[in-house]
Parts: structure tokens; sequence; C-alpha cells
């Protein structure tokens, strides 16, 4: 982040307004409509403080969820704003646009000090498909734009990349923060260097597992990803979940990998069920011994064991992906287990990312004993991958 201007680097002598692209895209408990979980409105507080502080008007500006262009009424940002008004202590003025005459109006007669919270980003199809025009709208209410959402900073979204055109951008808090710890795991990573992956579909996590191959010491891969990796070692899966053409994809990249001094881990046992229910049917069985007609649903306690020994020794974990379907009680011990033994660690930093990675740390009451959780997912992997973030190279060369 050295080359890259962060909102320290900014005089803000001669700026009035700016606009702060956060990523609000948070979970609601329609049952309740309320928010279920706030990290990342919390996480973004820093920063606005600090454009407060220096007497700016902020705009804040946001997507939330997939309007798909349309406006929809089930996605307006009316109920993060007010709860961010709630944690701030403050009145903020919730628009019902986010570009437009009435809007760029608005914003020029915002005095310092005061915060207005822009409607979702993506009502408008000019927002996701990185259109100029919507682009241009929405520098047109400030002098300035912070970035501060890493969790889109791997889209090519108008709010993120194409606004480089017409405004400046800088970093805020947030983003220097993740980018920095990420950062450091790739280029000065306190070793051993553990990397643990899980979730369901390995397409996703190939690219970044070939590229973290050539810096980690070892790499754990757990949950329904592994079953591919078995079925290259000759083991059968049972109904085990896999996609189309995966074997294929990781035998490539196992091979590409060969000469790389990672050691990869994979699991032992597994917990299998009769069918992809909470209700279902559970057996603990070892890797060579699932039955056709179940499925791999978790690790088993032999895999806990195993994965669980190499980070007795680490200086630097990075989890992403759960062990398996932990929001049903019978299929959580995996991830759980390792959650519990992460959040132990006192000599290790532990970094965490992904959306269910990061609920899953949550659910077990463990946020606030991991080193960094991440606020972005995909954006993390695409960081580790070693792609060029189109929200890092919009910002203002320092």
């Amino acid at each position: 982040m050295k080359n890259k201007k962060h909102i320290l680097d900014v005089d803000f002598s001669s700026i009035s307004r700016v606009l702060l692209r956060v990523d609000f895209n948070i979970p609601i408990d329609k049952s309740k409509n309320e928010i279920s979980d706030d990290s990342r409105i919390l996480a973004t507080i820093p920063t606005i403080k600090y454009l407060l502080k220096q007497g700016c008007s902020v705009l804040i500006c946001s997507h939330f969820g997939r309007p798909k262009g349309s406006y929809v009424d089930e996605y307006k940002l009316d109920i993060v704003s007010s709860k961010l008004s709630e944690l701030l202590e403050q009145d903020i003025t919730q628009l019902d646009q986010c570009v437009g005459i009435e809007v760029e109006k608005f914003s020029k007669n915002m005095k310092s000090g005061e915060i207005a919270f822009l409607q979702n980003l993506r009502f408008h199809p000019g927002e996701e498909s990185n259109d100029s025009e919507f682009a241009e709208e929405l520098s047109k209410l400030a002098d300035l734009c912070v970035n501060d959402a890493f969790g889109v900073s791997h889209r090519n979204h108008a709010s993120i990349d194409k606004i480089s055109n017409y405004i400046p951008i800088v970093s805020g808090f947030l983003l220097k923060q993740e980018i920095d710890v990420f950062s450091s795991v790739l280029k000065i990573p306190a070793r051993p260097l553990v990397a643990i992956f899980g979730g369901a579909k390995v397409s996703d996590k190939l690219k970044v597992i070939e590229s973290l191959s050539a810096v980690v010491d070892v790499m754990i891969i757990g949950g329904a990803m592994s079953a591919p990796f078995l079925i290259l070692e000759g083991f059968e899966i049972g109904d085990s979940f896999i996609e189309e053409g995966a074997v294929d994809s990781v035998k490539k990249i196992m091979d590409s990998i060969s000469n790389n001094h990672c050691q990869i881990i994979l699991p032992d046992d597994f917990i299998v069920s009769d069918s992809f229910s909470e209700n279902s049917n559970i057996q603990i069985v070892d890797k060579d011994d699932i039955p056709l007609g179940w499925r791999i649903m978790d690790i088993g306690p032999k895999s806990v064991k195993k994965f669980t020994k190499h980070f007795v020794t680490s200086k630097t974990v990075i989890w992403n992906g759960p062990m398996g379907v932990f929001e049903w009680e019978k299929f959580s011990s995996g991830t759980k287990f390792l959650a519990e033994k992460i959040a132990s660690l006192n000599q290790c930093i532990s970094i965490a990312g992904g959306g269910s990675t990061v609920e899953a740390i949550g659910f077990f009451g463990l946020s606030d004993q991991i080193s960094h959780i991440s606020t972005g997912g995909g954006a993390s992997i695409s960081f580790l991958e070693g792609s060029t973030l189109p929200g890092i190279k919009s910002l203002v060369d320092n």
C-alpha cells in the first residue's frame, strides 16, 4: 500500500464532500426485520469518524442484495442507514436515489459533519456493468472518493473502478488494513504458515490453491471440496457432492504444484449421511469406507486430530471455508473444533475469510479470538491468488 494513497495522506483543507464506498451487504433476519450481523458496519466506523473530524460532509454508498438493476423495496438500504445512525449516535439522511439532479443538489447543500446515505447502487444497471455515465454521475456528488469496501474490490463495478476516471480515490482504514494483512502473508509471513480450505465447491479455490502452494508450508483441504482429491487417490465417495470436471481440474493443479515444498493434508474420516437433511441418518466412516448412497457432510474425529496437530507449531493460519454443514448441529463438530483450536493459539496470527467461515466463527462465539476476520470472501481469495484487484488498482498513486 506504500504506492497507493490512504486517507492519512490526504490534505482535506480543500475537500468538503466525500463519497465513501462501503460494503454493507449484510445479513438481515427477515422474520424480525433486523440486522443479524453488523460487523461490516462497525468495521467502517473509524473511517467515517476520521472524515467527520476533518470537517467533511460524508455521502455513504453501498450495494445490497441482488436487485438486478431495478428498484426493489426489499433491497432498500433504510434499515442499514438506521443501524449506522444508532451506532454513531448521529442523524443520517437516507436518500431515495443514488444519482440524479436532486441527489446532486442535496450533496452541494450538505454542511460540515453531516452524513447522508445514498440508495442501493445496484438499483442502477450501470453499477454492475461498470458504466462510465453512471460512474460520472456518482463522481459529481463529492470532491473525493474513499474506498472502504474490500468485500467488492475484486469487482469491476462503476463505484469501485470506472469512477476513478472522474474523481480521485483513496483507501479508508478498513481497506488498508485488509491489504496490509494479506500482503504480509504473501511477502513476509511468520512461519510455519498453514492454509485451511473447506466448503463445497473446489472450483472457487483452485487458483488460490495453486498460488499459495508456493507460499505456505502446509495446506489442509477439508469439507466436501476434498472429494475430488480423494477420487484422485483412488477412493470412492458415495453420493457426495462433486462438481462436473472437478477431478480433471484438481489433477491439473496437483501436477502443477508437485514440485512445491507445500505439504497437502486431506481428511482420514468423515461424518456421512444418507440424505442432505438435518434429520438424516449418520455414521462416522474412514475415507476408504464411504458407503454407496451416503454423502460427506463433515470431517470426522480422526481428521480433526490430524488437522489440528499442525496448528500447534504454526505461526500463521489462513482459513477459508467450513469443514461441514455447520448450521446443522450433527454436522458442526469438525468446523467447531477447528475454530476453537485456531482461536486458542496465542503465539499465532490467525486470519479468516469467506462468508461461511466468518459466519461459523460468529456462530460459535469466537469472533473476538481471531487475529483478523476479513470482510471479503471473494476479494481475499482473489488477492491471495495474486490477482490485481480493481478496487486497489483504481486508488490514486502515492
